[in-house]
């Protein structure tokens, strides 16, 4: 993967990131894919939702062939997940929860301050992503971040 490894990079000064810590990908197809993947290995519980990209759901069932168990949170009629379903979900072994923080198509915004309440009680991750909205080529949300 092509890094950036100039002290000045932009990315690295506004995530307060290191720049070797920064990975550029072709894509959000890649991106998603790429983290579940380098996450989650053979006895790892991951949390996503049902209404996700198809990257994340690809992954998913991808690595659970590979032993990784996933756990699909459904949603209400307004596609939001309920976060006590997330909670409900949560195992010991849970090293990732996956779900979009804003969808691109409707624009619905899924719940993230009580699933990042509900990450607080296991030890695992919850990235926030979104992906390019429609609107006049503009982003709708905030790009990836931990």
């Amino acid at each position: 993967m092509p890094r950036l490894s100039t002290p000045a990079n932009p990315s690295a000064q506004i995530s307060r990131m290191p720049s070797v810590e920064i990975v550029f990908t072709s894509g959000g197809t890649e991106g998603d894919n790429l983290a579940i993947s380098g996450l989650a290995r053979s006895g790892d519980h991951i949390i996503t939702s049902t209404i996700e990209h198809h990257a994340v759901l690809n992954t998913c069932k991808h690595l659970e062939s590979s032993g990784v168990e996933v756990t699909y949170v459904p949603v209400d009629g307004r596609s939001v997940t309920d976060p006590d379903d997330v909670r409900r979900a949560l195992r010991p072994n849970t090293r990732l929860i996956t779900i979009m923080m804003a969808n691109n198509e409707t624009g619905v915004l899924q719940p993230v301050e009580e699933n990042r309440q509900n990450r607080s009680r296991s030890r695992c991750l919850l990235p926030h992503r979104c992906r390019p909205g429609s609107r006049k080529g503009r982003h709708r949300c905030i790009p990836h971040c931990l």
